[in-house]
């Protein structure tokens, strides 16, 4: 939807772009045209580096609207009292951390074209977009580790106001849904970059 509204896309993947690829072969050759794909694990700072560095040899157009929508749901069931630390590293390092670094990556990047004057501070295309689950606000049985990673989300929330606050003066729509709730944030600066929180998200499976 978003592409035909004129807009480039830059899709990311870890392990395989089959999909992307498929569904790239369904667009007309102008959508096609305006959608890219990048590859890296986004749980290594030094991938999230690479990924941002890779679009300007691409030579996409300055990425303005962050979807954080990855992570990974474990399919071995465990209590907490039987989980293994390694589990529970791996799902809050792919559903935690990595938003944690993708989102830092993106205000830097964002930072350097207002620094450059490529881009107004006051740009109101400027969006972040963070894919939640229930599972964060109600928990989920013998998948502490997923829920967890899941009502780490407020926290990513936080480091991003705090960003846009040292980052971009000017008036600012932060906003945030749970279910099928709508409700405003309890920190609201004047700023025009705008935060998105879904709390009903899809799951991916690590692909």
């Amino acid at each position: 939807m978003i592409q035909e509204q004129g807009a480039s896309v830059v899709a990311h993947y870890n392990s395989t772009d089959e999909n992307i690829r498929a569904y790239k072969a369904s667009l007309s050759t102008e959508m096609a045209a305006r959608l890219f794909s990048v590859q890296a694990d986004l749980t290594s700072e030094s991938d999230v580096e690479q990924l941002f560095l890779s679009l300007h040899e691409m030579e996409v157009p300055p990425l303005l609207i962050l979807v954080v929508n990855h992570g990974i749901w474990p399919t071995n069931q465990a209590p907490l009292v039987a989980m293994s630390l390694s589990q529970w590293n791996n799902t809050l390092s792919t559903n935690l951390t990595s938003s944690f670094l993708v989102v830092r990556r993106f205000l830097q990047n964002i930072a350097t074209m207002i620094s450059l004057h490529s881009l107004r501070q006051d740009d109101s295309r400027i969006s972040v977009v963070l894919v939640g689950s229930t599972a964060g606000k109600y928990g989920e049985p013998d998948h502490g580790d997923y829920a967890a990673s899941k009502s780490g989300a407020p926290a990513v929330r936080s480091l991003y106001l705090y960003g846009v606050d040292t980052t971009f003066p000017s008036s600012h729509d932060v906003r945030a849904s749970s279910d099928a709730q709508e409700r405003n944030c309890s920190y609201r600066p004047s700023r025009t970059s705008k935060l998105y929180c879904t709390g009903m998200g899809s799951y991916a499976h690590g692909h």
